[in-house]
This record gives structure tokens, sequence and C-alpha cells, in this order.
């Protein structure tokens, strides 16, 4: 690692130098199978050509205008894209991640219903700036920012309906992640989200769902917002939109959108042409259902996880999966790299996180349970 670098992150003991597919490979061209996707980014695979094509070409094109042009590509994108949202949530604003997607429904939520107070759950994260910081679970970071973060943030517990009381008429908004990943995949049922939305539109509170992960076909839905029954307020999402190009979507119900002037969003390089791009090419991939239908399937390979000797438990869903095994999951990520396949961590020091590309096969979900039965003796 250059010299230069700040070493903000514990890293893999190799390089990265190429990928293809499902896999990556080191600076010696050592195959590993990447079931965490760069954090759930590589949406797709590696390098996949539509992706690649289509945002060559639009390269070609116009590299890059800010956002106060008009492009067609834009135009193009935001039409695939509204064919796989639901109909409750066909208003884009595009960003340049989840954090920034996170941050602008927050404050559109407070600057919308003039409230103080904003309500987010334990085990939760939405990203690094302010608010998102002030919104996710994360006491030592809280403390370390003294009066910045927390002080008007009502954490509530997942699943706890008795909780739901502290919601008043005082709060914007509510921000939840439908699977919360970083916490080792805890998911919200539906009845407790049933009984959320009521409060909400009852107390004139915003619902907004954090869908930067469960976006995008990865539990084998388009997204959970709608789709589920469960109609948020605003949804936003990053990580697989673009199949691993940076950028983040924030959208909204028409209620929201009828309040929002000019001049509330901005953002320089929010949809940029080569991400908008890569925006309309993963959309189109997604279209057809059939990668949904994979998806579906490996869920289920995924599920048949608990009968491997040593696995606990299954949480999560599709290619958004939490193990819990006998073993610490550092220790487990550690034996399955030495197997040249890569997963990751969470909160909860038993539970493995695998974000793979939701283009992965039954061929390669056979290989990993080999691995992991191996790893796991």
């Amino acid at each position: 690692m250059s010299k230069f670098l700040l070493d903000t992150f514990e890293k893999l003991p190799f390089p990265i130098e190429s990928g293809s597919g499902v896999y990556v490979f080191d600076d010696k061209g050592n195959r590993y199978l990447d079931l965490y996707g760069g954090h759930a980014v590589a949406l797709m695979g590696h390098c996949p050509d539509p992706i690649i094509d289509a945002i060559t070409q639009q390269a070609k094109k116009l590299f890059f205008y800010s956002n106060i042009a008009d492009t067609s590509i834009r135009s193009e994108a935001a039409d695939a894209l509204a064919r796989i949202v639901h109909p409750s949530l066909r208003n884009f604003f595009f960003c340049n991640s989840g954090a920034e997607a996170n941050e602008n429904a927050i404050k559109l939520a407070i600057r919308q219903t003039g409230r103080e107070l904003v309500a987010a759950f334990t085990g939760s994260f939405h990203g690094r700036s302010l608010l998102c910081t002030a919104t996710s679970d994360n006491p030592k970071t809280h403390k370390e920012l003294g009066n910045w973060v927390g002080n008007r943030v009502e954490f509530l517990n997942p699943n706890d309906e008795r909780s739901l009381e502290l919601l008043t008429d005082e709060f914007a908004c509510v921000i939840l992640e439908p699977i919360q990943s970083m916490a080792g995949m805890v998911e919200f049922s539906h009845s407790y989200l049933i009984k959320l939305q009521e409060i909400c539109l009852r107390k004139g509170i915003l619902l907004i769902f954090d869908e930067v992960q469960t976006g995008f076909g990865r539990t084998g839905e388009y997204f959970i917002s709608g789709y589920s029954g469960i109609e948020p307020d605003m949804m936003t999402s990053a990580k697989g939109i673009a199949s691993g190009y940076p950028i983040g979507l924030l959208a909204v119900s028409e209620r929201v959108k009828d309040q929002i002037k000019q001049g509330d969003l901005g953002s320089t390089y929010g949809g940029g042409p080569v991400a908008m791009a890569a925006v309309k090419a993963t959309c189109e991939l997604l279209e057809s259902g059939a990668i949904l239908m994979q998806v579906k399937q490996i869920d289920q390979l995924m599920q048949e996880l608990k009968s491997v000797p040593g696995v606990e438990a299954v949480f999560g869903k599709g290619c958004l999966i939490g193990l819990k095994t006998i073993l610490p999951a550092v220790e487990l990520k550690n034996r399955l790299l030495k197997e040249m396949i890569i997963t990751g961590t969470s909160k909860q020091p038993n539970v493995l996180r695998l974000l793979p590309p939701i283009v992965l096969e039954e061929q390669h979900m056979i290989h990993f349970r080999a691995k992991l039965t191996e790893c796991l003796k």
C-alpha cells in the first residue's frame, strides 16, 4: 500500500487486481470466489459486459455535465428505474452515495414537518455523514461527536411493538433498514412494519426505508418498499444501483414531492451521464425477471445451509445472508479465505455475512457449502 494513503480499514491480506463474474483475482493471479461483493456493490458481478459497454459508449458521447442541464441519458435511466420501482415512489433524485441519499431524506423530513426529533433503531447503520451518524447505532461515535449527534434521535428496538409507544407527533421521521445488514441480518417482521406504518400515517411522521443494501433485486424482489405491502414516504438506495459505479438514489412519494421546492436538494455529481448509463443498464438487466428468479433459487440454497453441522441459523434473504455458526465470524472468515472464498463479518461476533453478486449460481453454492462444511469441522 502506498505510504500516502490513510489506513482506515482492516484490509484483505492481498490486493485485488481484476475481477470477472463472481470471482476476483489477486496480483499473483490467484482466483477467489467473492461472496462479499465489495460491500454488496458488485450487484451483477465483476466487470459485467452490458454495464461496461453502456459506460464506455456514454463516456465517448458525454463524460460529464452537472444536473443544471437535462440529458437524454438521465431521462432514459429514470424511465428504466421507474419500471422496477413501486408506483408509489416514482419520483427520483440522484446523488453520490447511500449516506448522501439518507442525509437528504432526513433533511426533507425535518424541513417538511417542521419537527426536530427523529426515530431510528438499535443495530442500525445509515452512513457516515452527520445526520446518518446520528441515526446509526454507534454509541462510541456518538460519544466522540458529543452534542452534534444523537441528542435528537430516539432509538427503538426492532420488532418491539411496545417501543412504538415512544413515537409522538414531535417526530419528523422514522428511518430503518428492512434488513439490518451490519447488525447481522436482523429482519423487520411484516406485522411490525404494518403497525409502524399505521402509526406514522396517524401522527404525520414520514417513514423512510433505507434500501441501500436490500434494493435492486438482492433479496429476490426489486425492492422491499411497496412490494411488501408497506409504502414508505421515501426510499433510499445505492450499492448495486449501477453495478459498481458510484451513485445514490432518493425516491419519494407524491405527497413528499409536492412539498419539495427548487434548492431543497442538490448534488454536483448526482445524475452524471456515465453513472446514468450504468443505472439504465442495471435496471434493464433486472427487468426480465430472470435474475430475480435466480436469486430466489440461491435463497433456497442459502436457507438450506442451516443443515450444515456447525451452522446454527440463517438470517436474511436471497443474496443478503447472515450465517450464525459455532465459530467466531472472524475465525470462520479467515478459514474460508484460505479456501479462496471472500466473506464478511457483522456486529454479531458469530454471524458471518454473505453479500455476493446476484448472478451467483448453484455450482458456486455447492462449492461454498463444501468448503463451509470443511471449515466448521
